[in-house]
């Protein structure tokens, strides 16, 4: 499975800025295909993205729905509202 995380909205953020992306793919990121990893945000996420690479859904958590969701950072001072998108990946 491939998940995108996109910074859509940055309120206060020293590594993101809007538009700036990372890929996981299985348990890796992808660093080819993005362009900056926080531990923070990565931390935040960790949870939902082992839930939803086991076939939980987006709405399941009150998050999104379909292949995309939505999620903040836990950076106190402001931090960055992510979309999170699956990408359809055939072998």
């Amino acid at each position: 499975m491939k998940i995108e995380i996109i910074a859509r909205k940055v309120i206060k953020c020293s590594v993101f800025k809007e538009g700036d992306k990372f890929v996981i793919e299985g348990a890796e990121v992808n660093m080819a295909e993005s362009d900056k990893i926080c531990v923070y945000a990565l931390s935040s996420f960790l949870p939902v993205l082992t839930a939803i690479s086991k076939g939980v859904k987006f709405e399941d958590f009150g998050i999104g729905s379909g292949d995309t969701g939505k999620l903040r950072c836990i950076e106190t001072d402001g931090g960055v509202e992510f979309e999170i998108k699956i990408i359809k990946t055939t072998i």
